[in-house]
């Protein structure tokens, strides 16, 4: 039988083996679960997706593009020479570098992209809906955003640039570890 009635914060609902429970978006509970989900999937220093998300979503992203036959790409980005950046100005500084990286990795990428830091210096993006000619012209766009961004590790201005390999999804790249694969060698 259903019976008809207002939910309350806390309210559980039972259907079959499963129940549900109701939390309003103002209650103590939701914002905890909120926060909770924000550290699981989110960088802490770069507010970027973190690298267990970006797998998680770039394997269904990719497995959508597949089963629709639409394009994809991935970029893999790493910062260069970034090891005597910390030896010499410090991790905080370094730390501020990544962070200026990052928001440069998220001002460029559109709404529907996946930005991520997916390691120390490494950054991914994935792309949908996008092939290998666009992906190409969006890395050098965004390498030269980087190049032409004022850093200053230290207080000390400091040319940094990135290198970003691109790859698109095709034969022998139709799954994310060949696509990361793909794109990390073509950095390289």
């Amino acid at each position: 039988p259903i019976e008809e009635a207002v939910l309350v914060d806390g309210d559980h609902i039972t259907l079959g083996e499963s129940i549900l429970k109701f939390i309003s978006h103002s209650s103590v509970e939701a914002r905890y679960h909120e926060e909770i989900y924000q550290l699981a999937t989110h960088d802490a220093l770069t507010d970027l997706h973190n690298r267990r998300h970006f797998i998680e979503m770039a394997d269904k992203e990719i497995a959508r593009a597949m089963r629709h036959q639409r394009m994809l790409a991935m970029c893999i980005i790493d910062v260069d020479l970034f090891k005597p950046v910390n030896d010499r100005y410090g991790h905080n500084s370094g730390d501020e570098v990544l962070r200026q990286i990052g928001a440069l990795v998220r001002r460029h990428a559109r709404s529907d992209d996946l930005p991520a830091r997916i390691g120390g210096e490494e950054f991914a993006l994935l792309l949908p809906e996008c092939g290998i000619d666009a992906a190409v012209a969006f890395a050098e766009r965004l390498r030269e955003a980087v190049a032409a961004t004022a850093f200053a590790p230290g207080g000390e201005p400091q040319r940094i640039t990135v290198s970003i390999g691109v790859a698109a999804l095709g034969p022998g790249r139709g799954d994310r570890p060949a696509l990361m694969a793909a794109a990390d060698a073509a950095l390289y």
